[in-house]
């Protein structure tokens, strides 16, 4: 999973570094990214992103010493297994702000806690643990639930951007067709979707416009 990650991070022209004790350098080179200790790292990247086995050697592989390395603008992910990281560090590390953002697609304890605190905390992102399904979601088996993610991440990172419904409707219809392909049907729903609420909003203005301005 680390180097697909790496294959789809490059077009952005990020910086890739990796940590991996089971391979070789050089293998992690063939893939464009730089060979980094731990600590390099944790303290130099903007995004820190977790693949690490469930294996019984990195159990916690993450804690609290390195949590306090990352930079205070890092966004963590999790992709790999709940377990390489000390879930109570990781929620101190949010909470005191020594990471801004954690995006998770596993828990250490799966399922969730209900008093779980990063269920309701604003700087944390979690998928209901679909990175694993990544074969199943090509076939189109999973498709539907990843679809809502995508359109789900797409509303929320419009509304936060205070982005038009334009491009709300550009990102998610350029998601679809990568996700789907020429899915005309996926894309029309988008479509509509996104033309209802332009015309939400269009109504409103206009009642607003008459109420301050009658005729």
């Amino acid at each position: 999973m680390a180097r697909a990650v790496a294959k789809r991070a490059a077009p952005f022209g990020l910086r890739m570094m990796a940590y991996d004790p089971f391979i070789q350098e050089t293998l992690i080179s063939d893939h464009g990214v730089i060979p980094a200790t731990l600590s390099e790292v944790l303290s130099q990247s903007d995004f820190v992103s977790m693949h690490a086995p469930a294996r019984p050697e990195v159990h916690h592989m993450l804690g609290e010493k390195h949590f306090r390395q990352m930079k205070k603008s890092a966004i963590f992910i999790n992709t790999g297994r709940g377990p390489t990281v000390d879930e109570e560090a990781l929620i101190k590390a949010l909470q005191e702000g020594w990471i801004a953002h954690a995006a998770l697609d596993v828990l250490e304890k799966e399922p969730p806690s209900h008093n779980n605190p990063m269920l309701g905390m604003e700087n944390v992102t979690l998928t209901a643990h679909v990175a694993s399904g990544l074969g199943t979601f090509r076939r189109g088996a999973q498709a539907p639930r990843g679809l809502r993610i995508v359109t789900g991440a797409v509303r929320h990172v419009a509304g936060k951007l205070r982005q038009s419904v334009g491009a709300a409707e550009y990102l998610a219809s350029t998601l679809a067709t990568r996700q789907h392909g020429s899915r005309p049907e996926q894309l029309t729903r988008f479509r509509s979707s996104s033309a209802i609420q332009r015309r939400e909003r269009e109504n409103r203005e206009r009642c607003m416009s008459e109420r301050h301005h009658p005729p």
